[in-house]
């Protein structure tokens, strides 16, 4: 499955060479600029008989959000969304959905990053991560990723100014976090990823000068 900036969700066949576009899903006058998704137990849903010559694992939710703030839940059974949050006069940045739980985390332009609950659907909580905070020239930066760790709890932020961030869920009802600096390098970021074999410890955070640093944290597993 490919998502395109115009709104579109598309299915991919590379056995049969076949594209086929599914869904259009947002305003095309609008980017979407984000997307995750999360297997879904059958039992959460009703199944009913599909036709069609396509066919794939369809045990899936898809989050979708656009630069007008809106974000759509889809089913991947019925390409039907089933819910849907907005942000007015906010671009989502990035967004992630937990595995396990009922939530999905996600980064607006105004420099927050919001907690959602889906089987709620409501809004948990919010936060900042702020830049420079040890001078005067304290201000909130953008994120630009954000990474929820197979433990749950442990979600890593990449900022626009360089910042790696640990955030550490100590409840999620009601949400309590702790935030933890683990890097800054001093220079713009526009990518960050992360090893998904354990520790978890290895990362690539690409800059806006054309480099790829590579970071070794040893000691990840101590931190909470």
């Amino acid at each position: 499955m490919s998502l395109s900036t115009s709104g579109s969700i598309w299915y991919m066949n590379f056995i049969e060479n076949a594209t086929l576009r599914l869904k259009s899903c947002h305003d095309p006058n609008h980017l979407m600029l984000a997307a995750d998704y999360k297997y879904v137990n059958p039992n959460e849903f009703q199944l009913e008989e599909q036709d069609g010559h396509y066919t794939f694992d369809q045990n899936y939710s898809v989050a979708t959000a656009s630069s007008d703030g809106i974000i759509k839940l889809w089913n991947m059974y019925d390409l039907e969304y089933t819910q849907q949050f907005i942000v007015p006069k906010e671009k989502c940045l990035c967004l992630t959905m937990h595995q396990f739980k009922p939530y999905m985390i996600v980064a607006f332009s105004d420099g927050y990053i919001r907690f959602f609950d889906l089987k709620e659907s409501t809004l948990l909580g919010r936060c900042q991560v702020h830049a420079g905070a040890e001078d005067a020239t304290d201000f909130v930066d953008q994120v630009i990723s954000v990474k929820i760790l197979p433990s749950g709890n442990h979600i890593l932020v990449a900022t626009r100014n360089g910042q790696v961030v640990l955030i550490f869920i100590q409840s999620w009802e009601p949400l309590a976090i702790r935030m933890m600096s683990l890097v800054s390098v001093h220079t713009s970021l526009n990518g960050f990823e992360y090893s998904y074999l354990e520790p978890y410890n290895k990362w690539l955070l690409s800059t806006n000068n054309g480099k790829v640093i590579v970071y070794n944290r040893k000691d990840f597993n101590a931190l909470s």
